[in-house]
């Protein structure tokens, strides 16, 4: 690998955290009441998991920034997209979507929310420091909790005042879903290890499903609640963190 510029490392952002979505949701123009109905459909993917259930079951992924999704809709160049239901609102898909389909899609949980550059980092005392992630973390309860709850709520109360068709998969479709899914940490590891060099990706996939385990377990007892969530991961995660080093 060639060495980084000079001032390349002070460049690089410093994690102060990262939030997630609700589960994904196909937002079509026609309806999706069926495997049957994902046959050569056009939908808009964030990313390669998506795309994989979308090839999975004979649809047409695209990539496609969220950004350009409203568009990307209204010109026909895409049938719809695997998506938060948050996005009628957020993005106005609401005025080009007819259709919504309930299914297990999974969530977005690569979203960093908050990050600091190098030079500034560097700049700060370790109590700044300290008292940034602090904020980072308790803001980044109520972001999570913003666009996993209370945005879902109002985008659905959205999609019925605009006459859009609000449909929950029956088990059938919900069971062809999970059966895929299933083995998505398999091909996670087999692409860590095949594309990235990650000998030992398949206990990191592990590890992750038993954290994710843990914090679902954790949001449980206290409702999701995000005040009492920020004050577990500031527990669990930044009150072990030393600032001194951290980011250096």
């Amino acid at each position: 690998m060639p060495a980084l510029p000079a001032g390349a490392a002070q460049l690089r952002l410093r994690l102060s955290g990262f939030g997630a979505s609700d589960v994904y949701e196909i937002l079509s123009t026609r309806p999706v009441h069926s495997v049957a109905d994902l046959q050569g459909l056009r939908l808009r993917s964030g990313g390669s998991p998506w795309a994989r259930f979308a090839e999975h079951f004979g649809a047409v992924p695209a990539q496609i920034s969220v950004n350009d999704t409203f568009e990307a809709i209204s010109q026909g160049v895409v049938d719809g997209s695997m998506a938060s239901i948050a996005d009628l609102i957020s993005f106005r898909l609401v005025d080009v979507i007819h259709n919504v389909t309930f299914l297990p899609l999974g969530l977005y949980q690569a979203t960093s929310n908050f990050m600091t550059s190098g030079v500034t980092w560097s700049e700060l005392s370790v109590e700044d420091r300290a008292a940034m992630a602090r904020a980072a973390n308790r803001a980044n309860a109520d972001f999570t909790n913003r666009w996993g709850h209370e945005m879902p709520i109002e985008a659905e109360a959205a999609a019925q005042a605009a006459g859009i068709e609000l449909y929950h998969a029956d088990e059938e479709f919900v069971n062809a879903v999970n059966e895929f899914v299933a083995t998505e940490p398999a091909t996670a590891a087999a692409i860590g290890v095949e594309r990235y060099g990650i000998a030992d990706a398949a206990e990191r996939v592990a590890r992750f499903q038993e954290l994710y385990a843990h914090w679902q377990e954790v949001a449980e007892s206290v409702n999701s609640d995000p005040v009492q969530m920020a004050q577990h991961v500031y527990d669990e995660v930044w009150s072990h963190v030393d600032f001194a080093t951290y980011g250096q």
